[in-house]
């Protein structure tokens, strides 16, 4: 008989840590070991630490499912197991060994090796590689659909396009970190990524956390388990714990040095004690469960990096930076921001000693520009006006008009034309032209 393992995530046990106030165990993706019979015929189990389970023969009437079955994901959920594909797309149930397909969607391939998993009986992705492009978006399998749909945030900001990252989940966010990257400028090359990321399910927005800078490279593994809020991995024959509310990254005093763990294996936690299964290094073809307490081993942990000091340090440093700019450079020049002798802007209103014009839209965003520049192009005007819909042509008409009508406010504003839109030949570029606003001093 030939037999494999699907190299995905596992939890087994779903109960509390126990003294140690760890929190409960997080239900993520579950593994599955296969095999086939000698009739040829596929067969699964789920893996479990306590007991060889029976093997249950796999009845599918998809043959592409059952010659792909190593690429689906299996998760947990209330109604039983689900296979999702690895490359994004189709999603099967799987009930007394009949899998019935429930999508209405294809094999995408933008999203391989993404982060799945699942929040309030919903499935998520997240990132993932497809198309010479990693992904930073989210999308999730819609019920009413039977579709993935794009995930809408409000965020500004959010992480690199990720894959093969580790993750934690909880109700109200999602930690990301380690995975892949790809090189900016050679696609076909992936770099380790270093930030850790964070996103709020409350107010859907992303926020950079700091960064991992213990390892040069850590990747998603089957056997990543997460308790509570913290996530337990093996790297380099240790065990880790990532407490990701406190960022820091604890480190395990290392048993059995002459035991490997499988990492395409499985752990689980029952109370104080963690299972999960090693080989020989000398002998990899024989592999038993190991069960060790945890109790002694929290005693002695040691926090290796607190991976969210650092990158509060910087930021820090560079608030003290802005407000040295600020003190040396727009504080003595707080007049082109407005004063009584300079024009300023205030809710609609272009103001200069005590008397006011009031500005449309236009116009207001056209002073704007003049007063926040020293030299505004064309193209910086025309983007503007990029809601209108008119020609090229049409655009330059309105901008010279606006130009003029500011120009005509700022002479009955200050009684003068010592404050003018005026424009001049690019040094660079004659062929272009360069607007400011000319004042008593240029």
């Amino acid at each position: 008989m030939k037999r494999f393992t699907i190299i995905i995530s596992c939890i087994l046990a779903l109960n509390a840590y126990g003294q140690n106030q760890l929190g409960p165990v997080i239900r993520r993706p579950i593994v599955l070991e296969t095999q086939t019979d000698t009739l040829g015929r596929l067969q699964y189990r789920l893996q479990n630490p306590k007991a060889d389970l029976p093997w249950s023969r796999l009845n599918s009437d998809d043959p592409e499912f059952t010659a792909g079955f190593t690429s689906f994901i299996p998760l947990q959920t209330r109604e039983g197991l689900l296979l999702v594909e690895n490359q994004g797309g189709k999603v099967f149930a799987l009930k007394d060994s009949i899998v019935q397909r429930i999508d209405h969607s294809f094999t995408h391939k933008n999203q391989i090796n993404s982060v799945l998993f699942q929040r309030n009986d919903t499935l998520f992705r997240f990132g993932g590689y497809g198309y010479f492009s990693a992904k930073h978006f989210m999308t999730y399998f819609a019920p009413q659909t039977k579709e993935w749909e794009y995930y809408l945030t409000r965020s500004k900001v959010h992480p690199p396009g990720l894959f093969t990252a580790k993750f934690i989940i909880t109700d109200e966010r999602l930690v990301v970190f380690g995975g892949q990257i790809l090189n900016p400028s050679n696609p076909y090359e992936f770099e380790p990524n270093q930030e850790i990321w964070s996103f709020s399910f409350t107010d859907k927005r992303w926020t950079q956390l700091g960064k991992m800078k213990s390892f040069e490279l850590l990747k998603h593994q089957p056997s990543d388990l997460q308790v509570g809020d913290t996530l337990f991995f093996i790297e380099e024959g240790n065990l880790y714990g990532f407490a990701s509310a406190e960022g820091a990254l604890l480190k395990y005093p290392q048993k059995n040095t002459y035991l490997k763990h499988i990492p395409q294996s499985s752990m689980s936690i029952e109370g104080s004690k963690i299972s999960y299964l090693i080989q020989h290094k000398q002998s990899p073809v024989v592999s038993r469960w190991i069960t060790e307490p945890l109790t002694h081993e929290l005693e002695q942990v040691t926090t290796i990096e607190n991976a969210y000091w650092d990158f509060r340090i910087g930021w820090y440093l560079l608030i003290a930076l802005l407000l040295s700019f600020f003190i040396w450079w727009i504080w003595p020049n707080k007049k082109l921001h407005g004063s009584e002798d300079f024009p300023s802007l205030s809710d609609g209103l272009l103001i200069y000693k005590r008397k006011k014009v009031p500005l449309n839209p236009d116009e207001v965003s056209f002073m704007r520009l003049f007063l926040d520049r020293d030299q505004v192009m064309v193209s910086d005007m025309i983007d503007l006006l990029s809601d209108r819909k008119m020609v090229y042509s049409q655009k330059m008409k309105l901008k010279d008009d606006i130009v003029a009508s500011l120009n005509n406010k700022l002479f009955f504003l200050t009684d003068s034309d010592a404050f003018q839109v005026v424009s001049e030949k690019n040094l660079e570029d004659k062929r272009m032209r360069l607007y400011h606003l000319k004042t008593p001093a240029n």
